[in-house]
């Protein structure tokens, strides 16, 4: 007998309802997934399909932990093979005397920040943070040992996981201190991470060699965090720069004006992780630079010492100004991939391939403008790279707008590489905190302000005391009363680098025009007239810090800004820039302002990130993209 046969009608009248209830499922955000063997079903059950679909529509919207259903929604005909999602429970109603929290955002320190729920008389209920994801399962295969290196090492840790990680340790003098100031966390994932995945193959080393920015230390900062990024990435050794007299950090400090980076950041600390590998230029110079057969300079610094590294390098780092480094998922040698991204970015045209409304609306809100860089075969196969520090080479930008990630991870990861070891060394850190300890002594609570004088090029930015509490809206931001902690050049309110047409300011008579930089009243006295109680670095000197490094000075200030309960900085300055980002690492990225006018409330725009140097992104410490705007 031939096979039996299927009335039509009755095929139309089962499967007509069927699939609009279907589209109903999807409208209502259930994604029934249908494959060849569904439809099947549909035409050879089809009472048996529509009674499992209306079943699985009240288990998504009725069922809940607290009343699951009585049986297996789903008939045990082996003909259908519907994928289901885990059912959607609706949580169990708060305990008496509590309110419902909705889920906390995840913002602020970029991890943990501990969820509180309310109770009727007002006292918050901690709840604990979510406990890391468990380690992976060792493989079940027969003759399986423990994995390769490489293997651990090559995945990214989950945001709960990173949240859910340790405070990180200060040691000073000897001994762990619990200090506020603490940011940094151990996230064991993040440690073991040597993943390189734009190395060269073949296992040959590979090195960046930069130049320090020739302005201030933020500047200096700036690219040096952008470089510990890029050779993170591409997997090469970092050759750190000699020791050298950078502008305004050249101090001198035990017989000595020329200062490394390791007296700065936590050389010992970024030297640990496992994906970060340095030599010394002495080294370089004699092992990697002779074996070409090139004799290095005599002057081994300065001006001659990059002249010759421009000259002898496999590859110079293109300019970057206006410019951003791509790092597509795959393979970077696919030329589709760069052509691909190019043009959209100069035509608006959509990437191809599944994920391209995604990575297209994320790389549009991220170059905001500007022009793509790739990783490509040219850069990947040069053994030595050289950065420049000058001119269209000049690295003046944050790092997490230098290098963009298709995949999310990887960027949440340099954010935390650059947050958890890209910091300052303990002896500044401990420094800070012995004057965050005395200020809150004197007073709870303290307020921070940054007013950047002297040699600053913007001289709108250089303003008097007056004007800061008037810009300031006078107690609107800081009230009546407070206790403000002022870090500036110009601790003394004199003014004395001030200088227009290379003239000091106090030739010009008063009234002198904005565009001078020159305050007619350079002193900090209408703070205190206007009831505040100021307090600078040099009240706690002698006494707390009498043995620190000069240079170190600048970055205690910012780390007691850091803590301070409503920051207000300069705008156009790195120095204040970097304050916000600190600041956003503890959560109180939104409690920050400039006192510039016109610029006071620029940090609650609702972009994420931006380009340029002026001032720190919600991208420097978050991980949400929901706020991601271009």
């Amino acid at each position: 007998m031939g096979a039996k046969r299927v009335r039509p009608a009755r095929v139309v009248a089962c499967v007509g309802p069927l699939l609009a209830l279907w589209m109903l499922l999807v409208l209502l955000g259930v994604r029934p997934h249908l494959e060849r063997t569904h439809l099947r079903a549909v035409i050879d059950h089809p009472a048996e399909v529509a009674q499992a679909l209306r079943e699985n529509f009240a288990r998504k919207f009725f069922f809940s932990a607290a009343n699951p259903p009585t049986k297996n929604l789903l008939p045990k005909n082996p003909v259908i093979t519907t994928t289901t999602r885990a059912p959607a429970t609706i949580p169990p109603p708060p305990p008496p005397g509590q309110r419902r929290r909705l889920p906390p955002p995840r913002l602020a320190d970029n991890s943990t920040a501990a969820t509180t729920t309310t109770s009727t008389s007002g006292r918050p209920i901690e709840k604990p943070p979510p406990p890391p994801s468990p380690p992976p399962r060792p493989s079940s295969k027969k003759g399986a040992g423990p994995p390769p290196r490489t293997a651990a090492a090559a995945r990214y840790a989950s945001h709960d996981e990173a949240a859910g990680a340790p405070r990180g340790t200060l040691t000073c003098d000897g001994r762990f201190v619990d200090s506020e100031l603490i940011y940094w966390r151990d996230v064991p994932a993040d440690r073991a991470l040597e993943r390189a995945p734009y190395k060269r193959p073949g296992g040959e080393e590979q090195f960046l060699t930069f130049e320090y920015d020739a302005g201030g230390w933020n500047n200096i900062r700036m690219g040096v965090e952008c470089m510990l990024v890029f050779a993170h990435v591409t997997g090469r050794t970092i050759v750190l720069p000699p020791a050298q007299q950078l502008y305004l950090v050249s101090k001198e400090f035990e017989k000595r004006r020329a200062f490394g980076l390791a007296a700065f950041l936590n050389v010992t600390l970024l030297s640990s992780h496992r994906g970060w590998k340095t030599r010394p230029m002495p080294e370089f110079l004699a092992d990697v630079v002779r074996s070409k057969g090139v004799e290095p300079p005599a002057q081994s610094k300065g001006p001659a010492l990059w002249g010759f590294m421009k000259r002898n390098a496999d590859a110079m780092l293109p300019p970057v100004t206006r410019k951003f480094f791509v790092f597509p998922d795959g393979d970077l040698a696919d030329d589709s991939i760069i052509n691909t991204t190019t043009t959209h970015l100069r035509h608006g045209k959509q990437q191809p391939g599944r994920r391209s409304s995604r990575f297209a609306r994320r790389l549009d809100a991220f170059a905001q403008g500007r022009q793509p860089l790739f990783y490509d075969q040219g850069l990947r196969a040069a053994r030595h790279l050289h950065a420049a520090g000058s001119g269209e080479h000049r690295i003046l930008m944050n790092f997490y707008s230098f290098a963009f990630f298709a995949d999310p991870r990887a960027a949440a990861f340099y954010r935390r590489f650059v947050r958890d070891y890209a910091r300052y060394r303990d002896e500044i850190q401990c420094a800070a905190d012995k004057v965050v300890r005395a200020i809150r002594d004197r007073n709870g609570t303290y307020y921070a302000i940054h007013a950047r004088r002297n040699d600053f090029q913007y001289r709108t930015a250089k303003i008097g005391a007056q004007e800061i509490i008037d810009n300031l809206g006078g107690y609107d931001i800081i009230p009546r009363g407070a206790l403000v902690y002022l870090a500036t050049d110009d601790p003394k309110g004199k003014c004395q680098g001030c200088m227009y047409d290379r003239k000091p300011c106090s030739s010009y008579p008063v009234p002198r025009p904005k565009e001078y930089g020159c305050p007619d009243d350079p002193s900090w006295d209408p703070f205190a007239r206007h009831g505040w109680t100021v307090l600078v670095l040099d009240d706690f000197r002698s006494t707390l810090l009498p043995d620190l490094n000069p240079n170190h000075f600048g970055m205690v200030d910012q780390l007691v800004c850091s803590r301070a309960k409503v920051f207000a900085g300069t705008f156009w300055s790195t120095f204040s820039g970097f304050i916000h980002r600190l600041r956003g690492y503890h959560g109180l990225g939104e409690a920050s302002y400039y006192h510039t006018k016109g610029r006071v409330h620029s940090l609650r725009d609702p972009r994420r990130m931006g380009p340029g140097w002026m001032r720190e992104w919600r991208s420097g410490w978050s991980d949400d993209e929901r706020g991601y705007q271009s």
